[in-house]
C-alpha cells in the first residue's frame, strides 16, 4: 500500500528539517541495500555508527547505507518521505509522525537520560534564573527541547515565554555561550560532559529533565517497510541489540571507536567515557513512557491529540534476553 504525506506539514511538525542527502536525485539504491537514517553522532545515535565500524551489518548479511543527517527530526523527515525505511529518531518525532498518518513501528530504545542544562555563567545558578535568558536547544522537535520546555520550566515556575530559545547544533553550543552569544543549553552527552570539563556547571542533570524514564531516541520504521521485509527488520534489530550489549559489556572499547570517529584526543577519550555514566543504554522500551511524551505534547499544544501507541510499539523484534 502506497503512503503519501503532505510534505510542508511534515516539516512545519518536525521543526523545518530538510533530509537533503536523500533528496539529491541521485538513483534508487538497488535492492536489498537499506538505508538507515540517525542523527549527528553521539551515545543516544551512536548505534548505526558503531555497526558499520565493526561491520555488523554484514555478519549478519544485511546491505545498509547509513545516513548521518544530523539530528532525528531529518531523519524522520526522511523516513516521511520515504527515502528511508529505517531510523534513529527522537520520541516527539516519532509522536509526530505517527499524528500526521504516517504507520511506524517504534521497535527499540536507545539510550535513557544524558540530557542536562548547563551554563558557565556565575549568575545562573538555577532554572528560576534563565528567565529573560538565551538558552541553546537542539534544532527540531527534539526530546530534549520537550524536557525542558515541557518539565524543567514549569517545575521552576516558568513557561517557554520566560526564556528565549536559540535553536543550535550541540557541537555549537560551547563556542556559542563561551562567546556569549547564549547563556545556557540544553544537551547531551558527550557534549555536557566537555563542557563542565572546561569549567560549565550543571544546573539541571539528568534525573531530574522528566518524570521517569526520557528515551534520548528510538529505533522506528516504517509500517510498510516492517509488513514488507520482517526478515530484514529483525536483523537491523539484532545489530542494534548486539551493539548495545557491546557497549555495556566493554565501554571502553565502545567509548575508543566512537572517539576515533569524532577524530578526538587522549582527552576527548576520557571525556567519552566519563559522559556514559548519565546513560543507561537499553533497547527496552516501555509504552507507558513513550506515551507520556505524547500526552505532553497534546497539553502544550503541540499535537491535537495522541496516537494510540499500542499497536506502534513493537518488541516483538527484540531478542528474549532483551524483554
Amino acid at each position: 500500500m502506497s503512503f503519501t504525506l503532505d510534505r510542508r506539514r511534515v516539516l512545519h511538525l518536525l521543526g523545518g528539517s530538510l533530509a537533503l542527502p536523500l533528496m539529491s536525485g541521485q538513483a534508487a539504491f538497488a535492492a536489498p541495500t537499506v538505508t538507515v537514517v540517525s542523527g549527528r553522532l553521539g551515545w543516544p545515535h551512536c548505534m548505526p555508527f558503531i555497526a558499520t565500524e565493526m561491520k555488523l551489518w554484514e555478519k549478519y548479511g544485511l546491505s545498509v547505507d547509513h545516513r548521518d543527517l544530523g539530528n532525528g527530526s531529518a531523519a524522520a523527515e526522511a523516513m516521511a518521505s520515504g527515502s528511508a525505511s529505517f531510523g534513529y529518531i527522537n520520541v516527539p518525532n516519532a509522536v509526530t509522525l505517527l499524528q500526521v498518518g504516517l504507520p511506524i513501528k517504534i521497535l527499540a530504545a536507545t539510550t535513557i537520560g544524558g540530557t542536562s542544562v548547563y551554563t558557565f555563567s556565575e549568575a545562573i545558578k538555577s532554572v528560576a534564573d534563565l528567565k529573560g535568558k538565551k538558552v541553546a536547544i537542539p534544532r527540531g522537535v527534539t526530546t530534549h527541547a520537550l524536557q525542558f520546555e515541557m518539565y524543567v520550566l514549569p517545575q521552576a515556575g516558568l513557561s517557554k515565554a520566560d526564556v528565549e530559545i536559540v535553536p543550535l547544533a550541540p557541537t555549537d553550543n560551547l563556542t556559542a555561550m563561551r562567546r556569549g552569544d547564549v547563556d545556557a543549553a540544553v544537551s547531551f552527552d558527550p557534549y555536557v560532559s566537555q563542557a563542565v570539563a572546561l569549567g560549565a556547571k550543571v544546573i539541571v542533570p539528568p534525573n531530574k529533565m522528566w518524570d521517569g524514564p526520557a528515551y534520548s531516541a528510538v529505533v522506528a520504521a516504517r509500517a510498510d517497510f516492517v509488513a514488507k521485509e520482517p526478515e530484514t527488520v529483525r536483523k537491523l534489530v539484532q545489530v542494534h541489540c548486539e551493539v548495545i550489549k557491546f557497549i555495556n559489556e566493554d565501554p571502553k572499547k565502545a567509548a575508543e571507536i566512537v572517539n576515533k570517529l569524532l577524530r578526538g584526543t587522549e582527552k576527548d577519550l576520557a571525556l567519552q567515557l566519563d559522559s556514559m555514566r548519565s546513560l543507561t543504554f537499553t533497547a527496552k522500551i516501555e509504552p507507558a513512557a513513550v506515551a507520556r511524551f505524547a500526552d505532553a505534547m497534546v497539553k502544550f499544544g503541540l499535537i491535537k491529540s495522541a496516537p494510540d501507541l499500542g499497536p506502534v510499539v513493537d518488541t516483538s523484534f527484540l531478542p528474549k534476553d532483551v524483554m
